[in-house]
């Protein structure tokens, strides 16, 4: 953490804190914070079925399996 803090410094000319947030002070030619409306949307607008049967694949049958299993939405829905 000390590493980062050093580097967080150079970058930006602010220390890093819990108050960041409200304490950090905008310096010319440094990185700069920007703020981001973070706003929560429900899973299926977000995640959407592929359709593994619309494209032939020449992979392996194991390496297929694997992809299917990283594109399962149910999968991600389930970590909701």
């Amino acid at each position: 953490m000390a590493e980062f803090k050093k580097i967080f410094r150079e970058k930006t000319g602010n220390e890093h804190s819990d108050s960041l947030h409200t304490d950090f002070v905008k310096k010319a030619k440094k990185y700069q914070l920007i703020k981001q409306d973070l706003k929560r949307c429900k899973q299926h607008e977000y995640l959407k079925e592929f359709q593994w049967n619309t494209t032939p694949s020449s992979l392996d049958k194991s390496v297929a399996s694997c992809l299917r299993l990283f594109a399962d939405t149910k999968v991600y829905a389930r970590s909701f």
